[in-house]
């Protein structure tokens, strides 16, 4: 008998229910790859002993008794541990309605689909954490349960179809058990793999209670505690390695008398996850199903938060992404794809490679189902430069290429019109790189010492610091000739004077120009550019800054600084400029303009009146001028 019931975490305690039991428990903490437990997989608990460190097995005398309670769900660990766990495992709360959001994107595309072919679709959750996308027990974000018929993962929805068309017990606990056959997920963390295990069967307890009213028998949960410990396995995501799986001791195989000891010796080769196939019958290595065509093989969909970056050691504090490799991955191993990551690849920005870049918005299998700026919309209290996309690749169909991804429609039209101007040509081409400055040969063969400290001959953003001998407060008076470089010094602007011939020759050294900032903002579509300055004749600039224009008189050096602040400008500049890089390729679409006085812009006015003039000169019509005059921030 259905009833409307309130299950949550306190009435079907997973201590009192699971860490009891010890059958139950003992298959919850079972590796089926190494025949021993999953490891911690994490030094969150190092400061208890030997016994929790990330190397060592998660044993049932430490997860009970004195130890009851001891592994919680991330939402209810400490601030410190939290954010420990965010930067060295990626590990971040993925909130309940962008679950919601990827998990309903595929349902679309299986509405046709029967009951058992549904329930029998084979999907897998990428570093799964406590599962959420397969069982949305609980907001990751409040810790609040969610109510059967509000949860949002994939094995809930399965569960929601069956309830409604079956009702005889015999019937569905059959289906039940395709549910968990056909659902995957790895786990680099040990705790975080029991808890999604835990929150796999109690899914199951929680709706067998709704239906029959009873808790289920032993029998069946060992049946379905047995597949989810063998589906959602502790796995390395990029190695498909069984986390600390080397150096531990194993049986050497030698064959014993009754009488002998047992011979062990230390594995040197980490050991590859195992994955069970229940519709062959068979189990493999995971990383088999990236390197095989077989369709018996392949899951029918992967969907998850993967991690985004790997933290910067030693000198090297910038973290490298990872993320590209996991959607790469998931490509090879399943029809359909669904991540969220970092959007910054959409832009051709950021340190995922360019070729990566460029195969990804021309793939014709992939479209954008979301995209979000201000990545704190999405993550509370989490910067992610360039913000944050799910994107879904289904490789059996055709979309229209992405090539270029500008996330507003009216920034869109705008840009078509811009760019089908006659006279359309890129400020890009005027615009000169923070490493277009650099140090002449002649300074080296006067400064020998030189060349050990410096790296490369660019005139870096520690250039003064590097070379306080060659950088002058005051122009020296020796007979030689002098220029000015712009640069910082102790978090300040500030100018030096070089001898002209220590820095080689440059397009702009003699003009005049504009000096932008480098690092520039957020990346936020419409923000404001930190002040700009004209750069003088005989002036050039460290890496820190990017300089605009070779223009013959200060006047159309002016008029530039200008133009850049209109909102136009920096509404075009938005399109590439996603992040705080400031670079020269970024300016693409942004079109140079004739800043002398036969100009058909009368640089006179006021910005908000040039940018008037603007949209006049490119027709645009009043909904996109709304946009522009709306969403990019005016600048004095």
């Amino acid at each position: 008998m259905k009833e409307n019931n309130k299950l949550s975490l306190s009435d079907l305690n997973d201590s009192a229910i699971l860490r009891e039991n010890e059958s139950l428990l003992s298959l919850l903490l079972k590796d089926h790859t190494t025949g021993k437990n999953i490891k911690w997989g994490t030094d969150s608990y190092i400061i208890h002993g030997y016994s929790f460190r990330d190397d060592q097995e998660i044993k049932i005398d430490l997860i009970t008794g004195w130890y009851e309670g001891f592994i919680r769900p991330r939402v209810d660990k400490d601030i410190d541990t939290q954010l420990e766990r965010q930067r060295n495992r990626a590990e971040v709360f993925t909130p309940s309605w962008v679950i919601k959001l990827q998990v309903d994107a595929v349902l679309e595309d299986m509405e046709e689909l029967s009951l058992v072919d549904f329930i029998q679709t084979k999907w897998l959750e990428i570093t799964c954490g406590e599962a959420p996308y397969m069982v949305n027990r609980y907001d990751m974000e409040t810790g609040e349960v969610i109510s059967l018929k509000d949860r949002a993962g994939f094995v809930d929805v399965k569960f929601k179809k069956l309830n409604e068309a079956i009702e005889t017990e015999e019937e569905w606990l059959k289906l039940a058990v395709e549910i968990y056959k056909a659902s995957y997920g790895y786990e680099y963390q040990g705790d975080s793999l029991l808890l999604a295990r835990e929150n796999l069967i109690l899914t199951f307890i929680d709706n067998y209670f709704y239906m029959f009213g009873a808790f289920p028998k032993e029998k069946i949960l060992l049946e379905i505690t047995k597949i989810i410990s063998l589906n959602v396995f502790q796995m390395d995501g990029l190695t498909y390695e069984v986390p600390y799986s080397v150096g531990g001791l194993e049986e050497s195989g030698t064959q014993l008398s009754l009488f002998e000891e047992i011979e062990t010796e230390e594995n040197i080769t980490p050991k590859l996850t195992n994955i069970k196939l229940w519709g062959v019958d068979k189990t493999i290595e995971f990383k088999l199903l990236s390197e095989r065509n077989d369709t018996e093989m392949k899951f029918d969909v992967v969907i998850g938060n993967p991690p985004y970056q790997i933290e910067g050691t030693g000198s090297n504090t910038r973290g490298e992404p990872i993320y590209h490799i996991f959607l790469e991955e998931s490509y090879k191993i399943a029809d359909k794809s669904l991540l969220i990551t970092p959007g910054r690849f959409l832009f051709n920005v950021g340190q995922t490679p360019s070729s990566w870049n460029n195969k990804m918005l021309n793939d014709s299998h992939l479209k954008v189902i979301y995209y979000e700026s201000n990545s704190s919309k999405v993550f509370p209290n989490t910067e992610i430069k360039g913000g944050v996309t799910i994107t879904y690749r289904d490789s059996n169909k055709n979309y229209e290429p992405i090539k270029m991804f500008i996330p507003y429609i009216e920034l869109e039209t705008s840009l078509n019109k811009v760019l089908s101007s006659p006279d359309f040509k890129s400020l890009s081409s005027v615009v000169y790189s923070s490493m277009s400055y650099k140090y002449s040969r002649k300074l080296y063969d006067e400064i020998p010492y030189a060349g050990k400290i410096l790296s490369g001959n660019t005139v870096r953003t520690n250039a003064f610091e590097k070379l306080p001998e060659v950088f002058h407060n005051n122009k020296p008076n020796n007979g030689n000739e002098y220029i000015k470089i712009f640069g910082r010094q102790k978090n300040k602007r500030v100018y030096k004077w070089i001898r002209r011939d220590y820095i080689s020759e440059h397009p702009n050294l003699d003009k005049y120009k504009v000096f932008v900032a480098k690092s520039n903002g957020s990346g936020d579509f419409g923000e404001t550019l930190s002040e700009m300055v004209v750069g003088d004749s005989y002036c050039g600039h460290t890496q820190s800054f990017v300089s605009v224009g070779a223009f013959d008189n200060e006047n159309e050096a002016r008029n530039a600084k200008k133009y850049i602040k209109t909102k136009l400008a920096r509404a075009l500049l938005g399109v590439k400029k996603v992040t705080q890089d400031n670079q020269k390729s970024t300016w693409e679409f942004v079109p140079i303009q004739d800043f002398t006085r036969s100009s058909n812009i009368d640089w006179d006015t006021t910005i908000s009146e040039i940018d008037q003039q603007l949209y006049k000169k490119y027709e645009l019509s009043q909904e996109e001028i709304n946009f522009i005059e709306n969403n990019v921030k005016e600048m004095e």
